[in-house]
């Protein structure tokens, strides 16, 4: 766009409408709109490049990346993300903590039963020929140590998982409505800039550059215009951007793709 509208003011200033002057700042907006396309592609080879690192590849062997960047993702509802927080891995880990605790726990109270060790033999009378069988039971007597330190810290350490589990359960819960409400601006966003401004900002845009080639808008006021529009566009990208991350925030936090959440109602 900004190398047409040099090309539409060198005309103009050709044919003597304009000043000079317009020319060169048309040749600034476009050095200018050439630094950012820099900046943006030197952006997206260090994406790619982390991107391929990510699977120890240190030189990215791939030019594109398979994806839909304008397409919404499903929004689920409050209701939904509830009953799929019980299924966030961050949740679920604890279970298995629990279940370690509970054995070790389970442990140390059999530890404090005492061992009862039976025996029998064979005894003959020293002063006769009589045998007989003599049987015995040995019981210990916990007087003092009944293990009761390590029952206490079992016992702790089991009080202590249930409390971190309560905890993970609270910042799911927690970071789940924080993280919907950024997909749900985001989304509202996109709609927004989709569907109201950006086709407001172009059919402004169009119309100021066809007035400018009739003497009826300065160049200013095209800048003004294309600015706006590039604006709005960028906007929509990062609009677009933030709910993709609230989407692959809001899948992490549940362990379930989003689709899926929306199909459970």
């Amino acid at each position: 766009v900004a190398g047409e509208m040099l090309r539409s003011v060198a005309s103009t200033v050709r044919a003597g409408a304009v000043s000079p002057v317009e020319e060169d700042r048309a040749h600034v907006n476009l050095d200018r709109v050439r630094l950012e396309v820099a900046q943006i592609e030197n952006d997206l080879e260090v994406a790619r490049t982390g991107l391929s690192s990510s699977w120890g590849q240190w030189q990215a062997s791939f030019t594109r990346v398979a994806g839909d960047l304008r397409a919404l993702p499903p929004n689920p509802d409050g209701e939904e993300l509830a009953a799929a927080a019980p299924e966030s891995p961050e949740i679920a880990r604890w279970q298995a903590e629990i279940a370690q605790r509970e054995a070790a726990l389970g442990v140390e109270r059999a530890a404090r039963i005492p061992s009862i060790e039976l025996s029998i033999g064979a005894r003959q009378h020293p002063l006769g020929d009589a045998q007989g069988v003599v049987a015995g039971v040995s019981i210990p007597v916990p007087v003092f140590d009944r293990n009761q330190g390590s029952l206490l810290a079992a016992r702790h350490q089991l009080a202590q998982v249930r409390a971190d589990q309560r905890h993970a359960e609270t910042s799911v819960r927690s970071a789940l409505v924080a993280t919907h409400q950024k997909l749900i601006v985001a989304s509202r966003t996109v709609t927004t800039l989709r569907d109201q401004i950006i086709p407001l900002a172009d059919r402004v845009f169009e119309k100021t550059r066809e007035g400018y080639a009739t003497g009826l808008f300065r160049y200013v006021e095209v800048l003004d215009a294309q600015r706006t529009l590039f604006t709005a566009r960028r906007e929509l990208i990062d609009a677009l951007l933030a709910a993709h991350i609230a989407a692959t925030d809001l899948e992490r936090l549940t362990g379930t793709p989003l689709a899926l959440v929306t199909e459970r109602k």
